[in-house]
């Protein structure tokens, strides 16, 4: 009988469920932060848009960030649904809130550049319940769609980009873009991000997660070598657009097929 046996044991798995939970934890415990300091998109809804009371606009934020604190503690003993549904919820009303209230480059497509941030939660869950195969299928259709839109983005110029690539050069490597000069980059960047999105849903290849995950913390990092340490809320919230194609690496390389065993059929 000819078998295909993994190459590593199912305990291979756990640092791909290790790197979901960072990809949970961090961005929960940072939009909690940020419900305690400032007003978020949910708030800013409630007050102009639904017609609440300041106070209540605020106190709904200020549980919620409580909630997440409770919710992100208890992913560390056992990724329940209440916890992750209530991680995915906030994040997703976020989304829909500033796609709601406008007003900002591109916020109609807000829901869909977020969607890694609010799947990520769900397909936690999954993993922890023995449905990883699921959970990994989530995570690709999120990282494409997330990818994707950033590249819609790109290849439309957007102005935070620009924000990001023009003073990134100057003080990291000492050029001095010009508008058109960004606008160009972007466009090589928006082609790359949607080939990304269309690759990770069609192949299961480790370097291609490996360079999906690199990119990602790129990006990050860029928004604090712009401008300042003190934007580290808005790196830490996406973190998932690094650490969801790392979870993709770890899994792969977990689950690959080792070398077929050629064992005796029973008699």
């Amino acid at each position: 009988m000819v078998s295909v046996t993994p190459s590593t044991p199912p305990d291979g798995l756990a640092s791909s469920r290790l790197a979901l939970l960072v990809s949970v934890v961090i961005p929960a415990l940072t939009s909690a932060w940020y419900a305690w300091t400032n007003v978020s998109a949910v708030n800013s809804w409630l007050f102009m848009e639904a017609g609440t009371s300041e106070r209540i606009a605020e106190w709904v934020e200020r549980s919620a960030g409580v909630a997440l604190v409770l919710a992100s503690l208890s992913l560390f003993w056992r990724p329940n649904f209440l916890a992750c549904g209530w991680i995915s919820l906030w994040l997703a009303l976020l989304a829909i809130a500033t796609e709601q209230l406008g007003g900002k480059a591109f916020s109609e497509v807000t829901p869909l550049a977020h969607a890694v941030r609010y799947v990520v939660p769900i397909a936690l869950w999954l993993f922890a319940r023995g449905k990883q195969e699921l959970a990994i299928g989530l995570l690709r259709g999120s990282l494409a769609l997330t990818f994707a839109t950033h590249g819609y983005e790109a290849l439309q110029a957007h102005p935070g980009f620009i924000d990001l690539l023009i003073p990134t050069a100057r003080r990291w490597f000492g050029l001095r873009l010009r508008e058109s000069e960004a606008r160009q980059i972007l466009t090589v960047i928006g082609w790359m991000d949607i080939t990304l999105a269309l690759l990770v849903c069609l192949k299961r290849w480790r370097w291609l997660a490996g360079y999906m995950g690199l990119w990602g913390m790129l990006t990050l990092a860029s928004r604090i070598s712009a401008w300042g340490l003190e934007q580290w809320p808005e790196s830490t919230i996406r973190l998932a657009n690094g650490t969801v194609p790392l979870t993709l690496l770890l899994f792969w390389s977990a689950t690959r097929p080792g070398p077929v065993a050629n064992r005796p059929s029973p008699a």
